[in-house]
């Protein structure tokens, strides 16, 4: 049995940085490697998924502030309506003291009473418009201008101890009343024509 010379060719340096196989020995093959299915240069398996989280992130604030002014938006009609009772809860209140008949006569404990419920409704009346601590700004505005005073309803307090309101004072307490009527639903509808604006601009920040 003669021996073959190695070909110079089939010969590896100790440094070889050749990625070519060995031949295989005769009649054997080498199990080749699985193909990847991704062709040479395509890295769209690694794409860095940062980016689309920071989107997210971005459509999930803009959803939430939405939501956020919308519920706010919801909490401060309801307020409104709550005034709106309380204010209808006054003037009845005070149709009570001149329309009964006989009428309350002045330092009449009831007729004080009346008085004192009127003006503890319109305490009440002020509470709802102090602004909630994640009331937006722009609602918290409508709210504080439906307050009692001259600047927003308008309804000032009677006096409820002798002497107390006259008849008089009265009457035009009821007058005042409604036109604060008027003031309240003229803000409900205000607010409700503003509430696609309002949202727009909530997811736009």
């Amino acid at each position: 049995m003669s021996i073959q010379p190695v070909n110079a060719q089939q010969q590896l340096s100790p440094h070889s940085t050749s990625a070519e196989p060995l031949p295989a020995p005769s009649g054997q093959a080498y199990p080749q490697p699985r193909a990847s299915g991704r062709a040479a240069g395509d890295s769209t398996s690694f794409n860095n998924p940062i980016p689309s989280l920071h989107r997210f992130d971005s459509i999930h604030a803009s959803h939430y502030s939405r939501n956020e002014v919308a519920a706010s938006i919801k909490s401060a009609d309801s307020t409104m309506v709550e005034i709106g009772t309380k204010i209808d809860s006054m003037k009845e209140t005070l149709q009570i003291i001149v329309k009964n008949f006989p009428p309350y006569p002045p330092g009449s404990n009831d007729r004080i009473n009346f008085l004192r419920n009127f003006n503890s409704l319109r305490q009440q009346i002020d509470a709802l418009t102090i602004p909630r601590p994640n009331e937006t700004s722009a609602i918290a505005l409508k709210l504080r201008g439906l307050n009692t005073g001259k600047g927003g309803l308008n309804i000032p307090a009677l006096a409820d101890t002798v002497p107390e309101a006259t008849d008089p004072q009265i009457h035009q307490a009821i007058g005042n009343l409604d036109s604060a009527r008027k003031t309240l639903d003229a803000g409900r509808v205000a607010l409700a024509g503003e509430a696609a604006t309002l949202i727009s601009n909530a997811a736009s920040r």
